[in-house]
């Protein structure tokens, strides 16, 4: 069907006044650097696109004069398909990925080219859609088996679902094509992640894509630390603490170094905090004294430790660093209980629950504690039966408990109650119950997950 270029105007003047193509889009991956990474939207101004624009509009305009229907449906539905690729783009950019990849989809109805389905298995990618983005960018390499943006999607959906043999393949070929940092640091996450009769051998590869990163952009502490937390994942914990270390042996100041090499140990001790432990933690604070994590996990351990000022002085500071996040509210709460300061503590657990909203991953034993701890204060205040909470409850229990378990489980601290690592990757869904974020590891890795 023809589509008249005057039926066009509302959203191409969208992408006009401003006077440039959004930055991020990749449409034309061609005339991008290659030095950047082919799964991740452009982040650089990108003239060529622009110029891309005029040209599909010139070519409108042109078909236009010249009466003929059959060039002016082909021409208009050619800049049609360029100004939904990048409104998808902009919609990618506010995280309104549902709308980002119903524009691509329409987009590939007006031109279906490669890199327009590209960009759709990226949208799906960050949909939380790793089947889809598998078929849109196996799709691609069916044709075009060295589409490095393809390899690198189909590689970050494959570590996305966990199959890690199939992602470190999709990215050996990648940085065989382009070494570029991230899919490095990916395939290095992905060959220490597959457990199978080679991992040692994996884990040889490993070490040598590393290597290969230094060489890329220098030796850092923070490239060490990077390097740590690949091992951590991987629940290779010498490996860790030996890089955490030899972060600090380059540069003591390297930031969250000191406080992954305290946490890697704290794990490794099973979560029994020593001097040294906490040593580790306040040389962290020494050099930066709003960090979230550290005043997070100290506080933690000065609570179980029942040195409740402390804590509160630790966990106060992080909520202004961050009054998001519910578990600080939480031991503010259990701490305002142990004391027998009954309104503080009703304060604190109302905000943390208020805060834990229905999220399964966080209503687990800690959320239970708040509620258990809420509902008796409001018991000792003789409050009436309908004002008590109201909010979402958590997730029921699946583990039948004797009364002795019972008693236990309303013991704290929890051992799964730190979640230190959390506000270092937010957006990552948990499907089944994990250990501290210690061990938890993302979907995918770049150069701005550096620490700070």
């Amino acid at each position: 069907m023809t589509v008249p270029l005057l039926s066009i105007p509302s959203f191409l003047l969208v992408l006009l006044g401003a006077g440039c193509v959004c930055p991020l889009s990749p449409a034309f991956a061609q005339s991008h650097s290659p030095r950047q990474s082919a799964a991740k939207p452009q982040t650089a101004a990108n003239p060529p696109a622009e110029a891309e624009l005029e040209k599909r509009i010139s070519a409108a305009q042109a078909a236009r004069a010249t009466g003929d229907p059959a060039p002016i449906a082909q021409s208009n539905e050619r800049l049609i398909a360029f100004a939904l690729r990048d409104l998808g783009q902009l919609r990618l950019i506010q995280s309104a990925y549902p709308q980002a990849v119903e524009l691509y989809r329409r987009s590939l109805t007006f031109e279906d080219i490669p890199d327009a389905r590209v960009d759709l298995a990226i949208a799906e990618l960050y949909a939380s859609h790793p089947d889809d983005a598998l078929t849109e960018s196996q799709e691609v390499l069916a044709a075009d088996p060295n589409n490095l943006r393809a390899l690198n999607v189909s590689g970050q959906a494959s570590m996305k679902k966990g199959d890690y043999a199939k992602a470190a393949d999709a990215l050996d070929r990648a940085a065989r094509l382009n070494p570029d940092f991230d899919t490095l640091y990916s395939l290095g996450i992905c060959l220490l992640q597959i457990k199978d009769a080679n991992a040692d051998k994996n884990k040889l590869r490993a070490a040598a894509v590393f290597q290969q990163m230094m060489q890329l952009t220098g030796d850092s502490g923070s490239l060490h630390v990077l390097f740590g937390r690949a091992y951590r994942d991987a629940n290779d914990m010498p490996a860790a603490i030996r890089e955490f270390k030899r972060a600090i042996a380059l540069d003591p100041s390297t930031p969250h170094a000191h406080y992954f090499l305290a946490l890697a140990i704290f794990a490794t001790n099973e979560w029994h905090a020593t001097p040294e432990i906490k040593s580790e933690f306040a040389k962290e604070l020494q050099r930066y004294p709003k960090d979230y994590l550290a005043n997070y996990i100290l506080g933690f351990i000065a609570s179980g430790e029942r040195q409740y000022e402390v804590s509160d002085k630790y966990l106060e500071t992080s909520v202004a660093v961050n009054p998001n996040w519910p578990e600080p509210w939480l031991y503010m709460g259990l701490n305002a209980y142990a004391r027998g300061d009954m309104k503080r503590a009703e304060t604190t657990f109302r905000k943390a629950v208020e805060l834990t909203g229905s999220d399964e991953a966080r209503s687990n034993y800690q959320i239970r504690r708040a509620y258990i701890d809420l509902g008796r204060i409001l018991e000792a205040l003789d409050a009436p039966r309908k004002a008590k909470p109201t909010w979402p409850r958590p997730a029921p229990c699946r583990i039948r408990c004797s009364s002795k378990a019972s008693r236990m489980l309303q013991r704290w601290p929890w051992p799964e109650a730190p979640d230190p690592l959390r506000p270092l990757s937010p957006s990552i869904p948990r499907t089944k119950p994990k250990p501290p974020l210690l061990f938890r590891r993302t979907a995918t890795h770049s150069r701005a997950s550096m620490p700070r």
